[in-house]
């Protein structure tokens, strides 16, 4: 009969399952669910199919055929008022019923999860249980972190009342992701522990691997990196176990973690690939934005940071509370700094508020430090320092795709922008012994280099002669670490520098086909390229904006298009009115701001304004045009403006390898768009 064809059909399945060979459990489920007739025959058990479909493509890595499915189950189930129906479809829609990956930012889940919650009422406890802590998980970003830890908490105690292993240990998960902040590391460590034995008594390894993931970034915060590393092994041993891509990406991102740390980019681009192959197989969103995370301090640490900016992009787009102090660093290290300091204003001035206690707080709290370090932002950095203090000896972990290191690197950095010297110092010797514990090769040569870097700025024969061991270290690390460009920053900083009345000379000849170029006393050589062409002719008129159509050469004339029509090739404005109207109304605020602070004499409040003028005004640089008229696509000046800028980006890039020193002037004192300037802080006597 039908009835028993459809039995066979879903115990094959169940059996395919057991032997993880989930794609053709799928299959079978389809089949029998093709059985059912349009008069809603079983929808009982129809809706029960349909689940087990959903977990198995789910399983399978397909989460779009998994949805479809789980949502013609919770529709079933609403119809019937069938609430174990409904959860089993709402936990499935999030993550399956393991929750080893929960959708964030997902409204369809949580109005899901709060529907269930009312129709469950009392009854169904161990169900609630695991309703509770999906929402509170679910919740991350969107919700405070005392509604998301009382509904944990919640779940802890029901699931300790009805004495259900498997349900407690999803309420500790879910309390371990409510209290991810740095306050709490040892809880979630005791607490980890209890999931991964409660795991396995009851031979669930999907939540002995939640509980190892939980595990593995208590002990890196901890410093335990010799626990970390048996804690990654044990994760990967129970993960290829099962045979899912859903657990597979973790391991090789950890690994990737931990090559960064040691300072084999070699082996980090290998696992990093690895990370996202895995994660692209099991359609995981968390995957992609981690192996993003991981990519952007790797840039970073390779001298691509304009790279790392605008892959950050991503995170601002979508809504990470962390990515404004991401994109104040990133701007920093570019060396935007007037972009770096508009957003560092704007965090002090909103006294860190868009900045609530998460898993990522104490490492979103580190990078705003070395951001204020690189702008010299003292609010910043007064404003950091006492935050970061009661977790000096702390590490700080993001992700977990990247650690930062001990916290006190950052307290160094700080103490040294405020003055405090002797401070510096002390967190300075906490940070070389905590580095070194960690086995972090590229740590310890950073903190040297820092360390350097504070003592210099003390001033005198005395700093200078006292940062030249630690540079020369810190640099023979660095070559042995394949980073050339950064053992070239600590010789340019242990350099002399010039008086600051006085002219620096330069020197950007063209010989050939190569050109010299050089800064201070150093000179290098590289090979001509049109960019290099731009840069010169920029520095033979300085302070001089030079229409960017004179940069790139003569073009060909273009035929003009018919009355009433863009030229060919316009592919219409780059913003629409809306969002052109828009800026202009925040511009046109700005000026009045400028303009009563002006006349009230209120400089704070005028520095203030005039910063987030101009970071707004070179945000849009890409955008506008001449006049506040947009560029549109195709014009000859937006597409001069491309050209240009590329290659003079590329150019900047090329002298930085081989002159470290010039490429950090000419970044920060070159500007490109429509028209070009070189402007530099003080003047320099160029030999072109």
């Amino acid at each position: 009969s039908v009835a028993r064809g459809r039995t066979y059909a879903r115990r094959a399945a169940r059996q395919a399952g057991d032997r993880l060979a989930y794609e053709q459990a799928a299959r079978l489920l389809t089949r029998a669910l093709e059985t059912w007739s349009r008069s809603g025959e079983d929808e009982d058990d129809r809706a029960e199919v349909l689940i087990e479909l959903g977990e198995s493509r789910l399983r399978a890595g397909d989460w779009p055929a998994a949805a479809e499915a789980l949502q013609q189950a919770a529709a079933s189930a609403r119809r019937r008022l069938r609430g174990d129906q409904l959860a089993r479809a709402a936990l499935g829609l999030g993550a399956g019923l393991g929750g080893f990956e929960v959708r964030l930012f997902d409204r369809r889940q949580l109005d899901l999860l709060d529907e269930v919650l009312a129709v469950l009422g009392t009854a169904e406890p161990v169900l609630r249980v695991r309703v509770l802590a999906r929402l509170s998980v679910a919740l991350s970003f969107v919700e405070s972190t005392d509604r998301r830890l009382a509904l944990a908490e919640e779940a802890v105690w029901l699931a300790r009342e009805v004495d259900d292993p498997g349900a407690l240990a999803a309420a500790l998960a879910a309390r371990c992701d409510a209290l991810a902040g740095p306050s709490h590391v040892g809880q979630r460590l005791a607490d980890a522990t209890e999931i991964v034995e409660l795991a396995r008594g009851i031979r669930d390894p999907e939540m002995q691997l939640v509980g190892r993931r939980i595990r593995f970034v208590a002990l890196l915060e901890s410093g335990d990196l010799p626990g970390a590393d048996a804690e990654l092994e044990a994760f990967a041993h129970v993960a290829e176990q099962l045979r899912q891509p859903l657990y597979a990406w973790c391991a090789p991102l950890w690994r990737a973690l931990r090559a960064l740390m040691q300072g084999r980019l070699a082996d980090y681009e290998r696992w990093a690939q690895d990370a996202r192959e895995q994660g692209n197989a099991a359609a995981s969103r968390n995957a992609g934005l981690l192996v993003d995370v991981q990519r952007i301090w790797w840039l970073v640490e390779i001298g691509r940071a304009a790279e790392a900016r605008a892959l950050c992009e991503r995170f601002v787009t979508e809504g990470f509370p962390s990515a404004r102090p991401w994109v104040a660093y990133l701007d920093a290290e570019a060396g935007h700094l007037a972009e770096a300091r508009a957003q560092l204003d704007q965090l002090v001035g909103h006294d860190f508020a868009e900045l609530p206690e998460h898993g990522e707080w104490l490492a979103t709290l580190c990078v705003v430090a070395a951001a204020a370090v690189l702008v010299a932002h003292e609010p910043a950095a007064a404003a950091v320092y006492p935050r970061l203090l009661p977790y000096a000896r702390q590490y700080a972990v993001d992700g977990p795709a990247i650690f930062l290191g001990s916290v006190s690197h950052y307290l160094g950095r700080l103490a040294a922008v405020l003055g405090r010297g002797a401070d510096a110092d002390e967190h300075f010797d906490h940070t070389l012994a905590d580095h070194r514990s960690a086995g972090s090769a590229l740590l310890v040569a950073h903190t040297l280099r820092e360390r350097a870097t504070a003592r210099i700025a003390v001033g005198g024969a005395a700093g200078r002669a006292a940062a030249t061991p630690l540079l020369r270290e810190a640099a023979d690390t660095y070559r042995e670490l394949g980073l050339a460009h950064r053992a070239r920053d600590c010789a340019a900083l242990g350099e002399p520098r010039a008086a600051a009345d006085g002219a620096r000379r330069g020197l950007f000849r063209r010989e050939g086909d190569h050109w010299s170029v050089g800064y201070g006393d150093e000179v290098a050589t590289i090979r001509d390229a049109r960019g290099l062409r731009d840069i010169a002719a920029l520095l033979a008129r300085p302070g001089t904006e030079v229409r960017v159509l004179d940069l790139v050469g003569p073009a060909a004339p273009r035929r003009a298009a018919p009355e009433g029509l863009a030229e060919q090739s316009d592919a219409g404005p780059v913003l629409d009115e809306t969002a052109r109207a828009a800026y202009r109304r925040r511009l046109a605020e700005l000026d009045d701001d400028l303009a009563e602070a002006q006349a009230n004499a209120d400089t704070a409040r005028s520095a203030r304004a005039q910063a987030e003028r101009d970071a707004l005004v070179a945000q849009l640089a890409g955008a506008y045009g001449l006049g506040g008229r947009s560029r549109r696509m195709g014009d000859p000046v937006e597409r001069a403006r491309s050209a240009v800028t590329w290659r003079i980006r590329a150019a900047l890039r090329r002298i930085e390898e081989v002159h470290p020193a010039l490429g950090r002037h000419l970044s920060h004192a070159v500007r490109t768009g429509a028209f070009c300037s070189y402007t530099p802080e003080q003047p320099v006597e160029w030999t072109l």
